[in-house]
């Protein structure tokens, strides 16, 4: 793709919101018919963090995907969620979503997602008492004001149309006092776009951490297994997008977070 249409490209998504959010719809759709849903139960970026792997004890079927949890781990540890109602927004296949509700003990863990057949995948892969998935959108949850203790939102929220009502609504279904733990990643120019957004949307920050270095060094030792799953399962021009969407080694993404061109933060936010 020439930088000509990949300008044109991106100016036509940040004009038409309706038109990312289809296309993001899209997308994932893609993603899950070209790859088998078991390898996809975590698609974040990671966070490699040498003394975090030395603290955090998984378990043996949570080992093979440590550095996508540890990015979890480093956003949601700062809170207590034992006992609390927590919602996630944005939990793909759900692999997120099982680990909080496993390792942070909440009452219960709702997770939702836009895609239907993830919400499907994800039901059927885990299975715990306190944990349950549901077909919504970020932006319309259908859930009553004031009801959840925190609200996670995970390297989900650069897809979203509208960033402003995206947080209007994480304000809405949050209790007095509760938190918003999110984390994702954004072009160095829009960041004071996104701290206005953040200011606009009444929540205080209680914690903001630049991860950039340690998000990069995970894609470092992510790239390899991830680029064999990718030329096993697409060819063509999907195979070169789709390098570009789990930024290996070499793509602009990837170059992009290592020349900070791209920087990825985490937030802990209250109501």
């Amino acid at each position: 793709m020439s930088v000509l249409i990949k300008v044109i490209f991106c100016r036509i998504l940040s004009l038409f919101p309706g038109i990312k959010k289809a296309f993001a719809a899209y997308w994932y759709r893609k993603v899950l018919a070209d790859f088998p849903t078991e390898e996809l139960i975590f698609m974040n970026y990671g966070f490699s963090d040498p003394s975090l792997s030395r603290s955090l004890n998984l378990s043996a079927a949570d080992e093979n995907n440590r550095l996508c949890i540890q990015l979890y781990h480093q956003l949601v540890s700062p809170v207590d969620l034992k006992n609390k109602e927590v919602l996630e927004i944005g939990c793909g296949f759900g692999g997120g979503g099982a680990y909080m509700a496993k390792c942070f003990a909440p009452r219960t863990l709702t997770a939702i997602d836009a895609n239907a057949r993830s919400i499907s995948e994800a039901t059927r892969m885990h299975r715990l008492e306190n944990l349950s998935f549901l077909a919504a959108d970020c932006e319309k949850t259908p859930f009553p004001n004031n009801c959840f203790d925190a609200v996670v939102n995970v390297e989900s929220s650069h897809c979203y149309p509208s960033m402003p009502r995206f947080l209007k609504e994480v304000y809405r279904i949050l209790k007095p006092n509760g938190f918003f733990l999110f984390c994702d990643f954004r072009q160095i120019k829009m960041l004071p776009s996104l701290k206005r957004d953040l200011e606009k949307g009444r929540l205080t920050v209680v914690k903001e951490t630049d991860i950039t270095g340690k998000v990069c060094d995970s894609l470092d030792r992510l790239s390899d297994s991830r680029e064999r799953l990718v030329n096993s399962a697409s060819r063509g021009p999907l195979r070169m997008l789709m390098r570009e969407f789990a930024a290996l080694k070499g793509t602009e993404v990837y170059n992009s977070f290592k020349t900070r061109k791209y920087v990825y933060l985490s937030y802990v936010l209250q109501k």
